[in-house]
Formats: structure tokens, C-alpha cells, sequence
């Protein structure tokens, strides 16, 4: 009877871990292996915090005033606020200004003196015991001039200013197609760095999903380790890119602002898109509009004509 209790309290116990087992193998953490959280926490949990204060998300979206903008209204921009475009027409006005001043030469001339001188004789005064002293007015002295020919020399010298004249108008030209060309290039890096930073957010999500994945299969352990370890070293490169691409779309915003010249402008958001414009031409097509469209070739026959109108002017006073 006593070996009978006994094997009997021996089954029981046994049949007592079996079952603690068994209840306790019913954990989803006992199968596989078990993920450290400190070593690789959920990926929501590394990205970057965002203030959640209503009232001051109130308060900034009172403060930053964004505004759309296209190409066309940065273009315009920057022609009235570009410091060279400014630079060039002053150039322009000075030259105008010197056209003048040469045909200022035809115009009378008047002029007008006047003085006054006192004199005391010392070597006198001692001779003849008296002071000598002598005062000498000049009440005005009006001349007058009139230029009536000078063999062409102001003719040729005004030609001269303008051509020099018309080659700052030239050069206008030339500095405002390089800033619409600055900004047209500013503006494009913008939106493709707008771009650059959605793809770098969507490669953020895909491969916060791969690394999501890998530990549910590291959890579950049908994958090794280093399969988490990679996963996390990608999503990991994918936000420095992320974070790479919100920076370069700010710089790409201070480039278009230095080239409309308004370096603090306000925040705002181009409304056109990337698009793939075909243009069919070939070299000498290309050839044949920039001769017809580069100033750099008007202002070199400009320069051209003024050096001859030097050598006339020359030659004459020469003859003279």
C-alpha cells in the first residue's frame, strides 16, 4: 500500500511539471528567440520627436507665413530686387549722363572774378616815417566763351559715349539673362531637392517595414541575428538621408533667395513639378540663335566700332 501511494505521488508531480510546461510554453515569447529592446527598439520609438503643443503649433503657424510661388513670380522678383541688375542700370544712367557733359561743349561759358589785395610798403614807411599802405580792389571781371567748330572733335567724342552707352546697355542685357538663368537653375535644384526628400521619406517607411519584419522573424526564429543587425544599420542609413535631404532642401531655398536677391525671404512652396520638356535642335541651329542671342557678341562689334571711332579721333587731332 505504502509503494502504491508513493508511485502514485510520483505520477501526479509529474504529471504536474508536464502540464506548468506545457502552460507555459503557450507564451508567444517562449517560442524563438526573445528581441532586446534596448538593442532594437521599435523603429517609431528612434525617429525624431515633434512637439505636440497645440498652442505652440498655433502660435508658429501664425508666425511663418508660407506662400506659393512658381517660376514665373521668382523671375519677377529678381528683376527688381537683384542687386547686378541694379548695378548694371546705374552703369547705364552714368553713361547717359556722360553724352551730356560731352555736348555740354557747345554751350556758352561765362565767368565771373573778383578781388581784393592790400599791400604795405615796410622798407618805404622807414624812409619816409609813414606807414604805407595800399589797398586794391577789383570790383568783377565777366568773360564769356563760345564754342563754334572744333573740326568734328565733339562730334566724334559724343559718338564715342555712345557707343560706350549703348555697350552698358548690352551688358544689362547680359547680367539680366544670367540671373533669370541663376534663378532657373536655383528654382529646378529646389524642386528637385523637394523631390529627393519625398523619395528619401518613402525609403524611411519601406525600410521601417524590412526592419519590422526582421525581428518578427528573429522573434519567431526562422532568421538569424544578423539579419535584424542589417536591417537596422539600413533603416538607420535611410533616415541620415532623410535628414540629408530636409537640409539640402533648405540650402537649395537660400541658393533661389540669393539669386532673386531677397536672402531673408519669407517661407514658401513652389507649385510646379519636375517636367521632361523635349527640345529638338541640333549644333548649328544652336550656333545660328546664340549669335543672335548671346550679347556677348553685340558688345564685341560695340567695342569693335569704338575702337575705330578712337582711331578717327586720333588721326584727327593728328591733322590738326
Amino acid at each position: 500500500m505504502i509503494m502504491k501511494d508513493l508511485l502514485k505521488f510520483l505520477l501526479l508531480s509529474v504529471l504536474f511539471i508536464i502540464c506548468n510546461s506545457v502552460a507555459a510554453s503557450d507564451n508567444a515569447e517562449s517560442y524563438g528567440n526573445r528581441i532586446n529592446q534596448s538593442e532594437y527598439p521599435v523603429s517609431s520609438d528612434v525617429e525624431p520627436k515633434i512637439n505636440s503643443n497645440k498652442d505652440l503649433a498655433v502660435l508658429e503657424a501664425g508666425v511663418e507665413n508660407t506662400i506659393n510661388v512658381n517660376l514665373d513670380d521668382c523671375i519677377r522678383l529678381a528683376l527688381g530686387n537683384n542687386p547686378r541688375i541694379q548695378s548694371a542700370m546705374q552703369d547705364v544712367f552714368a553713361s547717359n549722363t556722360r553724352i551730356k557733359q560731352v555736348w555740354a561743349n557747345y554751350f556758352p561759358e561765362f565767368s565771373w572774378q573778383s578781388g581784393y589785395s592790400r599791400i604795405r610798403q615796410l622798407q618805404l614807411s622807414d624812409v619816409f616815417q609813414e606807414n604805407l599802405i595800399y589797398n586794391f580792389w577789383v570790383l568783377g571781371q565777366i568773360s564769356g566763351s563760345q564754342l563754334l567748330y572744333d573740326f568734328g572733335v565733339t562730334q566724334n567724342q559724343a559718338t564715342i559715349r555712345k557707343l560706350d552707352m549703348l555697350g552698358y546697355k548690352i551688358i544689362l542685357t547680359g547680367t539680366v539673362n544670367d540671373v533669370v538663368y541663376l534663378v532657373k537653375d536655383a528654382y529646378y535644384n529646389l524642386l528637385y531637392a523637394i523631390e529627393s526628400k519625398k523619395i528619401a521619406e518613402a525609403n524611411v517607411k519601406e525600410y521601417e517595414k524590412f526592419y519590422e519584419q526582421a525581428k518578427g522573424f528573429y522573434t519567431a526564429g526562422m532568421k538569424p541575428k544578423i539579419d535584424v543587425t542589417i536591417a537596422e544599420v539600413n533603416l538607420s542609413n535611410a533616415k541620415l538621408m532623410q535628414i540629408q535631404a530636409s537640409h539640402n532642401v533648405y540650402i537649395a531655398m537660400s541658393k533661389l533667395n540669393n539669386a532673386i536677391g531677397i536672402p531673408y525671404y519669407t517661407k514658401y512652396i513652389p507649385s510646379d513639378k519636375l517636367q521632361f520638356i523635349p527640345c529638338d535642335i541640333n549644333l548649328s541651329k544652336a550656333i545660328e540663335v546664340c549669335e543672335k542671342s548671346r550679347p556677348e557678341f553685340e558688345l564685341a562689334r560695340v567695342k569693335v566700332e569704338q575702337s575705330l571711332q578712337n582711331y578717327k579721333l586720333v588721326i584727327h587731332l593728328v591733322h590738326i
